[in-house]
């Protein structure tokens, strides 16, 4: 053999007069190879310097030491998103502190078509996952469960899986109390998507501020976007063209309500806030740039998948898959785009 060729696992096998399999378990000091077998093996490992493959130590233990991260299929780019960005660099740290690696999936048709998210277990592709922006809706999510596969929702509950969520609802709470507090009476409201948890949540916890402060609910001012900018920015159009415009819009997410507030300056000439007030919620980055800042509610997007990948590291590690939510308070962040009515 040529002194400088690169040994295998096929190599060292012929070599000790065993099995290739037989070598990959001496590798992983399995207990089921006899002491004799190990020492034969290892013997002829330290001899020809042979580096064991770190994808044959994995196979060998059956684990691909791979978290898989399930993301939804969106209008836009789902990577050029502000909060899944956020949220997966959460992740990734978490994962590489553990040596694990990640791997990214979009569940979009073909992924449910080919029930991509069983094959990456029975493959062994991937030990546990996480999964963002999951909805009401996603049918394989429930098999997911049932199945039992170590799984863990990032920012999304669903009925028998370990979540990490941020209190939404107590956020948008907040958030109506400080528009009530500056003397809105109507406050216009865009709401994102009622089948996500995050969606669901915000529009719950807007009726629930109005009730609180004592506003009455005005259903024409309640309109739905999907999270983009332009979704926003076409809501906001509808309650800007009316003559009873609200004096205040809340957006259930920083793009929606960028979008809004882009409408509101170019299209309407309004001043904001001493016109109108456009108030967002997640606390991207991007609503520190816009002029004036937005006043948005904040939520730990990067320590809620951090602990995610926390919680599906300790399952991976022979813990029980856990099932429990756990919640993460938001917190309120006013800036310039937020004042007092016209009126007042």
């Amino acid at each position: 053999m040529n002194p400088t060729q690169k040994l295998t696992i096929r190599d060292i096998a012929r070599l000790s007069g065993v099995s290739r399999s037989t070598v990959s378990l001496v590798i992983n000091d399995d207990p089921r190879i006899s002491a004799a077998t190990k020492s034969r093996v290892r013997e002829v490992i330290e001899a020809s310097g042979f580096e064991p493959n770190t994808m044959a130590r994995r196979l060998a233990r059956r684990r691909a030491e791979t978290v898989a991260v399930i993301l939804p299929k969106t209008d836009s780019h789902v990577f050029a998103d502000a909060y899944f960005a956020e949220a997966i660099i959460g992740i990734s740290n978490a994962l590489s502190e553990a040596s694990y690696r990640l791997l990214i999936e979009v569940a979009d048709e073909r992924f449910i078509e080919n029930q991509t998210h069983r094959k990456l277990f029975r493959e062994g592709a991937a030990d546990g996952m996480l999964l963002l922006g999951t909805t009401s809706e996603d049918t394989f999510l429930r098999d997911l469960i049932d199945s039992r596969f170590p799984v863990v929702l990032v920012n999304s509950r669903f009925e028998g899986a370990a979540a990490v969520v941020a209190d939404n609802r107590a956020g948008f709470r907040d958030l109506v109390a400080h528009l009530a507090y500056l003397g809105h009476r109507r406050i216009g409201f865009i709401g994102g998507l009622e089948i996500t948890t995050v969606g669901k949540d915000r529009s719950e916890g807007f009726l629930e501020g109005l009730e609180r402060a004592g506003l009455v609910f005005h259903e024409d001012l309640r309109l739905w976007g999907n999270y983009s900018e332009r979704s926003g920015a076409k809501v906001a159009r509808e309650l800007l063209g009316r003559p009873d415009r609200p004096t205040a819009i809340m957006a259930a997410n920083d793009m929606m309500a960028i979008g809004a507030l882009r409408v509101a300056q170019r299209e309407f000439g309004l001043r904001v806030p001493e016109d109108v007030t456009i108030v967002g919620a997640d606390g991207i980055p991007l609503t520190t740039y816009v002029e004036p800042g937005l006043t948005t509610v904040a939520q730990p997007i990067y320590r809620i998948g951090h602990r995610a990948t926390e919680l599906l590291l300790e399952a991976l590690q022979g813990r029980q898959v856990p099932t429990a939510v756990e919640s993460m308070p938001t917190r309120l962040l006013v800036r310039g785009s937020s004042g007092a009515p016209p009126e007042v």
